[in-house]
Order: C-alpha cells, then sequence, then structure tokens
C-alpha cells in the first residue's frame, strides 16, 4: 500500500472515531447543564414553599401550584387535557 492511502485510510478511522466522541460529548455536555438548571429550579421552589409554609401563607402555596410560571406549562392541566 502506498503511503498517502495508509494516511488517507488512518485519517478515515481516526474519523470514525472520533466523530460520534465528540457528539457524545457534546450531548453529555448538554443534558449535564440541563440537569443542573432543574435542579436550581428545585430547591428555589423548595425552599419557597418551605419559607411559605412556615409563614403561613397556604393560599400563595395553592396558587402558585395551580398556576404555572412564565414559560412553564401545569402538570396537572397536562394530565386533565386542557
Amino acid at each position: 500500500m502506498k503511503r498517502r492511502a495508509k494516511w488517507i485510510v488512518g485519517l478515515l478511522l481516526a474519523l470514525i472515531l472520533v466523530v460520534p466522541a465528540f457528539f457524545a460529548l457534546l450531548i453529555w455536555r448538554d443534558f449535564h447543564a440541563s440537569r443542573i438548571r432543574q435542579e436550581g429550579e428545585a430547591v428555589s421552589a423548595i425552599a419557597q414553599f418551605h419559607q411559605r409554609f412556615n409563614a403561613g401563607e397556604f393560599d400563595k402555596i395553592c396558587n402558585d401550584v395551580s398556576r404555572p410560571r412564565s414559560g412553564q406549562t401545569s402538570s396537572l392541566r397536562l394530565k386533565r387535557g386542557k
């Protein structure tokens, strides 16, 4: 085999291994960032719940659960089909 052909085959094999690994890392990074964001929102929501629960503001807790935040859809509304 000629030297040039060996280089071409080597580069193709390297691309076959590197490209899927690169995309796997990109997918993992996006998933990881999304999960960190969701965990932060969950911690914030739980802290707000406990703050209002300790203050006895039960009406505000119920209103927050029944009314989705901006950009979100209530899971209760999705289940009911509304």
